[in-house]
Order: structure tokens, then sequence, then C-alpha cells
């Protein structure tokens, strides 16, 4: 980010690998602030390209995989890559001496000449005056001929309802044909664009999209109300041509079924096409599931996790203060599960019906190496599901940090640890345990010394 040299009060946005649009900014804020939004989505912009271009994302077997064709062989992302990098970088703002050396330094020619010249060895043929050198020029310039006239940016489906076309669960790592499908839309319009409608399954774009929101936040991009949103195209084009009977695509199409949900909800609201059945097609907020009870002490109004969802605890207040809020709101409708040594809480609605099943698939993923329970003792994972209704606090923790239980005062253990570095505080809990190791230290070092002597 220090290689940054700002572009003015305006965004440089790359909506396809050969062109650029420049967002105006709306001057709503100090010109200190719009260069970090500019900046930043500068940034994100430069690992989208390497999203896009890396190849050892996708060409490497699993643990444990037997595959050894040619799809499953690794590859060193190509060199030409940092050069396009490097190039991306100068047209969005980025300027260094590495910068300026990878943009004159493309693989191109050499690699034309190299071609050339093991096709037709100089020892075999007789070179035409200057052909060696003017060859691989016509080669760099015959592949400066494809380019698009023009282009239409296009968002794919975040989700989908048909099972066999969801995204595959890889250990992270896409398989090369969806990655090679979603690399298309990897821009920035695309990925920061509005919520769609929700579906049974995410797609494998949804998934590249939510780790680009994981470290980079949601709102790098001017809001939706700006003019060059309406130039997304909001129908999602179909990801394989299989998957055409699911996903609604921007060409005509046969009439849908009624009832059918349009998903150009939002581009017809805002181009004013006068589309009636467009224009009923409610906001995707509208339609969402009711929001969820406030589990006071964990969360405020500005930050209400969802249902069964382990959340981390956005405040920094402690245990103590966190606790007393809870307890204070006796709140009837709630279940909070709280791991307090990770600073993180997940809450169930008890009149919900599908709980019980909420609850198994919640505490199978750690009855193996965490401990459950209340003030009043430790409880066995099988029967939280039986008496949950009478369990409006539920501690959750990993094997204990010092040779004392912590059941003797479980209160205390709770507190000890530092809600910023998840660390317990010295001369708490186990400060008697504490004491005891350093006079054993003591004395240990004492009778040490008489043996010398």
């Amino acid at each position: 980010m220090r290689c940054f040299n700002g572009t003015g009060n305006a965004w440089t946005v790359q909506v396809t690998e050969n062109a650029f649009e420049t967002i105006p900014d709306d001057q709503s804020h100090s010109t200190l602030v719009s260069q970090a939004n500019v900046s930043t989505a500068a940034y994100v912009q430069l690992w989208l390209f390497s999203i896009r271009f890396i190849e050892s994302l996708t060409d490497v077997s699993l643990p444990g995989s037997k595959r050894t064709d040619d799809a499953y062989v690794y590859r060193a992302t190509p060199s030409e890559s940092a050069h396009q990098l490097a190039i991306l970088a100068k047209q969005l703002g980025f300027d260094s001496p590495q910068i300026r050396s990878l943009c004159v330094s493309s693989t191109i020619k050499p690699n034309a000449r190299a071609y050339l010249t093991g096709r037709r060895p100089q020892e075999l043929y007789i070179y035409p005056p200057r052909w060696e050198e003017e060859a691989p020029e016509k080669v760099v310039d015959l592949l400066k001929l494809p380019k698009r006239d023009g282009y239409e940016i296009v968002v794919p489906p975040f989700s989908i309802d048909s099972e066999n076309l969801m995204a595959n669960k890889r250990c992270g790592l896409p398989q090369r044909e969806a990655h090679c499908n979603d690399r298309r839309f990897l821009f920035a319009l695309q990925v920061y664009s509005a919520e769609q409608l929700a579906k049974k399954y995410p797609t494998s774009f949804a998934v590249l999209r939510d780790i680009m929101f994981s470290f980079f936040g949601r709102g790098i991009l001017p809001s939706q109300s700006h003019p060059i949103w309406r130039r997304v195209g909001n129908n999602p084009q179909t990801p394989r041509q299989n998957e055409s009977d699911i996903v609604s695509s921007p060409v005509a199409c046969d009439p849908q079924p009624s009832g059918t949900p349009d998903r150009n909800g939002y581009s017809a609201r805002d181009s004013g096409t006068g589309n009636d059945m467009a224009l009923d097609i409610p906001n995707p907020t509208q339609v969402s599931v009711k929001q969820a009870p406030m589990a006071e002490g964990f969360e405020d109004e500005t930050s209400i996790a969802p249902l069964n969802q382990l959340t981390h605890i956005s405040h920094s207040r402690g245990a103590e203060e966190i606790l007393d809020a809870w307890n204070a709101s006796r709140n009837t409708e709630l279940s909070v599960f709280y791991f307090f040594k990770n600073h993180q809480y997940c809450k169930f609605l008890l009149k919900d019906p599908e709980l019980h099943k909420h609850l198994g698939n919640f505490i199978g993923q750690f009855e193996n190496n965490h401990y459950f329970a209340t003030f009043r003792g430790r409880i066995n994972s099988r029967d939280i599901i039986e008496r949950i209704n009478g369990l409006p606090l539920v501690l959750v923790f990993t094997e204990t940090e010092h040779t004392q239980s912590p059941m003797a005062d479980l209160w205390e253990y709770v507190r000890s640890f530092d809600t910023r570095t998840g660390k317990r505080k010295q001369g708490t809990v186990d400060s008697q345990s504490a004491m005891n190791t350093k006079r054993r230290i003591y004395d240990n070092r004492a009778s040490d010394e008489e043996s010398e002597l």
C-alpha cells in the first residue's frame, strides 16, 4: 500500500482483462478518506487478478488422492502473469522500482523466440537477415489482435437449488473446472454486486466471494445507488451449459412458470423500464427471515447475529459485563452457548420447531474436544438437548490450562480470560497452584545448592 500514488478522488475499476471504468467519487467525505477507499479498492483488484491467474489453486491433488492425470498435476503460475499484474498495478495507481521492472520484463517475446528457434534450429537452417529478431515481434503483434469490441458486466448466481451443482467441499481449493468458469467473473463489480435472492446451495463463485469479504470487507466500492451499478446485469449467466434449466440467462428464454422469482429485480427497479412484473419483486432484505432476537450482553442492536451460527463477539466487553447484561435481560426466548476463551457465542431459539436438529448438528462439532457446563457444574453433551429449555446459558471450553479443576470456582475461571488476547490473566483462579509451583522451584534450587556445597 505504500507504493500507491493515487488516481485522484476517483475509482479505477477493471471490468474485463482489457477494459477499465472510472467511477467519480461522490465527495461526501474528506479527501483522506476518499484516498483510503480508492487505494483499498485498487489493492483488492490486484488480489482478484492473482486469483484469476494463479495455477496452483487448482492443479494440486488432495491428501490421499491417487489422481495423476494432467488436470491434477501441479503447475507454477506463468511468469507472464507477473508482467500483466505489474501493468494492472500501474493502471490502478501503484508505482515502485519493482513494478516498473516487471512492466518491461514481458516473457512473450523471449518465449516466441525460443519456440521459433527450437522448431528451426540454426544448425540446420539458414536464417534470413534479422529473422531471429523480427519473427518473434510479429508473433507478439499477432497476440495483440484479439480484443473485445464491447463487454457486458454480468453477475453469476450466488446460490442454486440443484444439489448436483453446488460448490464441492475441497479443503478450500476450487475444482479446476469450477475455477475456470468462475474466473471470468472475478472482477470487482461482480464480486461486490448486490445480494441476490437466497437459494438452497451456495455456488463456487459465492465461496470465492465470501473469501474476499472475509479479508477485505464488503464496502470497498461506492454504494449501490451509484450510477455505475446500473451497468451491472443482475440476471446471472449460466456457469455451465447443463445448468441452463436452473439459472436464468440474460438472453431470451421460454416463459417461466407462475410464481418463479425474477432475478432482475434490482436492475428493473433502477432502470425505469416500466416492467410492472419486475417492480413487484420485493427487495431480498424484505423477504428474508425475521431478524433473530437479540442476546443482550453478547451483541447490541448494530450487530445482531443469526441463529444457530457460531459468531465472534464484536465488542470488547469482558465476561463479567457480558453475563451481567445477559442475566439482567431475563431472556426466555434464547439459549446461548458461550465460548468464553475464544470470545464467541452461538444462540438458539427455544421455540424453533427444528431446535433439536440444530442443536444436534452444533454439539456434534464440539463434543469430542470441548466441555459443556453451567455455573452449577458440567453437563453431558448428550443431555443438553433434553434439558435445553432450562439452560439459558451454556459455557463451552476446551481442556483447562492448570492443574486445579476450574469447577471449584468456574466463575473466576471464566472471568480470567482477556477479551483481546484470549489468554488468562496472571494471579487468578490457579494462583494458589502457581504459588505451589514457585515454592517447589525454590525448594529444588535450594537443594541443588546444598548438594554442591
